[in-house]
This record gives structure tokens, sequence and C-alpha cells, in this order.
């Protein structure tokens, strides 16, 4: 029998997956505008997670307001102006934290972890197989997070790091390697020019980046002493809960695509 939290998440995944695969999908400044929104509202939760006001303080809006022009430069296919945007703009979020004598290192890597992951992902969108790529990534990090959940649950066992994620367990990790190893040799049978022999290490790899990327977040909510970073999504908490394996594996998966050739063609 399932828990309540447990229908809610089920819930929240069926109307939040088939969105993300529109906006995907639809291209354009559609994608644009669906990625930049996600983003802001994962500022806001940014913001606030470290004692901030979110939107309705300063930094929150100089965080908005960064993505937002990082976004509409990618849109335009302007992405060196956009990464140059993002340095700016942590230069001077960290310049002004400074001066009201606050601690810029929360509000300067929160514009990192927000600004690159969103360019790369409209950088990815505008290749010529674009949507076949997105959804691979989409499709492995969602397979990772359920595989990993259900396994956990299922054969219990040692904890994978019981200070920061008690609920975590080595077995779940392992189940969403495997899950992830399975949409690789799937993407394969599909994909004519695909292998075996590229595309499961490439999924299990940013599988495990994206386990990274859950981590990661699971340890800032542990030292901020909060459960989850808002209240936005029933049964996952807000935003930043809900995609912070992406928000490592999308920068990631753009690098393993620059290093291939210059092209967005993960695989060959």
């Amino acid at each position: 029998m399932l828990g309540e939290s447990m229908r809610l998440r089920i819930a929240s995944a069926l109307v939040l997956a088939p969105v993300a695969l529109a906006a995907v999908y639809a291209g354009g400044w559609s994608t644009v505008t669906l990625v930049a929104v996600a983003a802001i509202l994962a500022a806001n939760e940014w913001d606030r997670l470290g004692g901030g006001s979110g939107l309705s303080g300063a930094i929150g809006i100089m965080h908005a307001l960064v993505i937002l022009a990082a976004a509409i430069l990618a849109g335009f296919g302007l992405y060196p102006a956009a990464l140059g945007g993002m340095v700016l703009g942590m230069a001077i979020v960290g310049g002004f934290a400074a001066l009201r004598g606050q601690t810029a290192v929360w509000p300067v890597t929160g514009i990192l972890y927000l600004v690159l992951p969103t360019i790369a992902l409209i950088w990815m969108r505008g290749a010529q197989t674009g949507v076949e790529m997105l959804v691979w990534l989409l499709v492995i990090v969602w397979a990772t997070d359920i595989a990993a959940l259900f396994a956990g649950k299922a054969f219990g066992g040692p904890q994978l790091w019981p200070s920061i994620s008690p609920k975590k367990t080595w077995a779940g990790a392992i189940g969403g390697l495997v899950a992830a190893a399975a949409v690789g040799a799937l993407t394969a049978a599909l994909r004519e020019k695909a292998t075996l022999g590229i595309m499961i290490p490439l999924s299990v790899g940013l599988s495990a980046i994206s386990q990274i990327g859950d981590l990661a977040e699971s340890a800032v909510k542990r030292y901020y002493g909060v459960k989850d970073t808002g209240t936005l999504i029933p049964g996952h908490g807000g935003i930043l809960d809900r995609i912070d394996g992406l928000l490592l594996a999308l920068p990631a998966a753009a690098v393993i695509a620059i290093l291939n050739k210059g092209s967005a063609l993960i695989w060959p």
C-alpha cells in the first residue's frame, strides 16, 4: 500500500513530467520561457534557504535578473555572452553582498548553480538532435530517482551517507545506476548509430552525477536545518528538491557534447 506522501509524489510527477517534455519538444522561446521561470523560482528558494528574502529582496531580484538575461541571450544563440553575463552577475551580486556585510559565497554560488544549467539546456535544445538528447537525459535522471527510491525501500541495507541523507542507501544508489544503464541500452537499441559501449557508460556516468547533485542539495538542507527547499510541489517540496540532480547533469552532458567534436550529438 502506498503512503500518502508517495501518492503525492507520483501525482506530482505525472503532472510535471509531461510539462517538462512538452517544453523540450516545443523548443524556441517556449523552452526558454519555461526554463527561465523554473530557474527563477529555484533562485527564490535558494536565497530563502540561505536566510534571504527571496524575490522580495535585492539579492533575490538580482539573481532572477541574471537568470533572465542569460536565458534571453542563450535564446538568441549568444552563448558566450550568456556565460559572460553569468560571470558579471556573480561579480555584481558578490560585491553587493560584501558591501552589505553579508557573505558573498551563497548568492554567488547560487548564480553559478542555476544559470549554468539554464544555458546548457537551451544550448542543447538548439542542437540538431536536441529533443532526443534532452529526453534521453531527463529519462536518465527520472529513472535514477525512481529506481533509487524503490530499490532503497525494497533492499534497505547500509546507508549511503547517514549524516547527510539518512534515507538514502547503497542499494538505492546502485539501483539508480542499473536503471540508467537500462536507459542507455534502450537508447542504443533505438538509435541506429548508438552503441552499447558508448551509451551505457555515459548513462551510468550521468546517473552518478545526478545522484551527487541530489546528495549535495541534501547536504545544504542539512546544514540549514530544513527538510525541503519549499512547498511548491506536493510530495516533492520545492523546485530545487525536484531538479537537484538535473542541475549537475545538464552541464556535465553539455561538456560531453562539446568534447564530442564540438557537436551536441552525444552519440555518434
